[in-house]
């Protein structure tokens, strides 16, 4: 913490220390029957990591001999802090998307495990690379699950410990930012971006404000996942995703500041709802210009 008492950035004794704790629990988690990789994501993967970063583990199988629910279990209560409880699901425990795993503490850090189908994984790899892309509900995340994760993942993350180098061959496939898979997301999400301002002014004109609001925010990840391919940055997930985007070259001025600001105060009246569409809008607008 800082002195305001908010997470400061991680020096880099400090984040050294907590890839080593990864790297150990990795190696541990690999000596399991049926785990063929392990790997840390998130923000201490990409070097942004903070004094309240959790570590991101992501572990892939075949689910076709996946790891002994019996033993992942035993592993994790070994390890956990007491008294708390160490609480994985089993697979496909949140959804066929984001498949379960578990979110515990040990030694006073705290460790996300997800599970990670591989097979899923590769049919995600192989369409994206194709130009086909989906959209997914999926609870946790309120702009929904695209296999674009999976890619970000593979592509953003560090793999610690594997067997048979899949990973690796499919993050050489995803480095640099493919150009296929470059048009496929902006063609897809701006094509989206705009239906959803479309159908919202109707909305805006009766002061549905949560209907607005659920469009503009639609509108806002669209055009994220957007720009993250504009930029040759592949998308990871909702969680400062527009944070991130103020690094970025090729953003609508001012963008991830006002849009944050917007979705916050959208209005509640006609005018003041109408007043964000057109914000909106603009953006949408710049974002086509610089795409094509």
């Amino acid at each position: 913490m800082n002195a305001s008492g908010s997470p400061r950035p991680l020096t880099g004794t400090e984040a050294a220390e907590l890839l080593d704790r990864a790297r150990t629990l990795a190696r541990e988690l690999s000596a399991l029957a049926g785990v063929a990789a392990v790997t840390l994501g998130g923000s201490l993967a990409r070097g942004t990591g903070h004094t309240d970063s959790n570590l991101d583990l992501g572990l892939y199988y075949d689910p076709a001999a996946p790891p002994d629910l019996g033993a992942l279990r035993a592993w994790a209560r070994a390890r956990v802090d007491p008294p708390l409880e160490a609480r994985l699901t089993g697979y496909g425990g949140w959804g066929p998307w984001i498949n379960g795993g578990g979110w515990l503490t040990i030694a006073g850090q705290r460790v996300d495990l997800l599970y990670r189908d591989l097979a899923r994984v590769r049919e995600a790899v192989d369409e994206a690379l194709l130009g086909r892309l989906s959209h997914h509900h999926q609870p946790g995340h309120p702009f929904g699950f695209t296999p674009l994760i999976y890619l970000g993942e593979l592509a953003e993350g560090q793999v610690l410990e594997e067997r048979g180098g899949v990973l690796r061959a499919w993050r050489a496939r995803l480095t640099p930012y493919p150009e296929a898979l470059r048009r496929a997301v902006v063609g897809t999400y701006l094509w989206q971006a705009g239906f959803a301002l479309d159908i919202a002014p109707k909305a805006a004109a009766r002061g549905d404000a949560a209907y607005v609001a659920g469009c503009a925010y639609q509108c806002v990840m669209c055009l994220t996942v957007v720009l993250f391919a504009l930029n040759g940055r592949h998308y990871l997930n909702e969680k400062g995703a527009l944070r991130e985007l103020r690094s970025f070259g090729r953003v609508p001025p001012g963008f991830a500041e006002e849009a944050t600001a917007l979705l916050g105060h959208l209005g509640s009246t006609p005018a003041e709802l109408a007043v964000s569409l057109e914000r909106l809008r603009a953006w949408l607008d710049w974002t086509v210009a610089e795409a094509h």
